[in-house]
């Protein structure tokens, strides 16, 4: 999950969007003065909140940003900024600038879009209980819907995100028909799944034919690493 929004933030826009962020973040956050006049127009609200990963923490970061878009921006136009010593640094006019920059809010914007049904899957797979896998492809599932309803189902906008995704839950088209041909001996009980303790589990597994597919993905995923090693 990490890796796939280390892939995403690999993307060129989203990658100097995430860069400006970390400078305006750095500039402020170095300058004790400079963070308690950010900190009077936010409220006492910070920027960033750490995670257990590199990239849920950049997540939550522009998410942080995006959220205090308008008091920055007030901050930043406000005579308190204009008459300090920060607005007349080449440093801390290259920040104001960056917080007044429409496109720069709309690429945060946009990476939220395709990063935060990832972040609350990656949530789950952090959290004490591991749930079972056929509910991770699930939530990757729904992941996925989330992101193509936020573009109104236009392909072509998530498209690069979609085969990022795809490739880091089943890298080759060969695994995934595998998959696809051995449902119909899951469902009948056939081959290695009539031994005892595949039957048992039957009982219990998730729910549902595209959870069983689900299930398939991970079970034959995995057989397929460690048969290579």
């Amino acid at each position: 999950m990490d890796l796939m929004l280390e892939d995403i933030f690999k993307l060129p826009n989203f990658k100097k969007t995430f860069e400006r962020a970390i400078g305006v973040h750095s500039y402020i956050y170095n300058r004790p003065s400079l963070l308690n006049m950010m900190r009077s127009f936010t409220q006492l609200k910070e920027l960033v909140k750490p995670a257990k990963t590199r990239f849920a923490t950049a997540f939550l970061t522009l998410q942080r940003l995006y959220q205090q878009r308008n008091n920055l921006r007030k901050m930043f136009t406000s005579e308190e900024w204009t008459k300090s010593k920060w607005a007349k640094e080449p440093q801390g006019k290259k920040t104001a600038q960056i917080m007044l920059m429409p496109s720069f809010w709309n690429h945060v914007h946009l990476a939220l879009q395709f990063s935060c049904p990832l972040v609350h899957v990656l949530r789950m797979v952090d959290g004490e209980e591991k749930p079972p896998m056929g509910y991770i492809y699930e939530a990757m599932d729904r992941a996925k819907e989330a992101i193509a309803n936020a573009f109104d189902g236009k392909e072509e906008k998530y498209k690069e995100i979609f085969e990022i995704i795809d490739q880091r839950l089943i890298p080759t088209l060969e695994i995934q028909d595998k998959v696809c041909a051995e449902l119909a001996k899951y469902e009948k009980a056939e081959g290695l799944f009539q031994i005892p303790m595949a039957i048992r589990q039957r009982s219990t597994r998730v729910p549902g034919n595209h959870l069983q597919c689900s299930i398939l993905v991970a079970n034959t995923f995995c057989f397929e690493m460690f048969a290579n090693c």
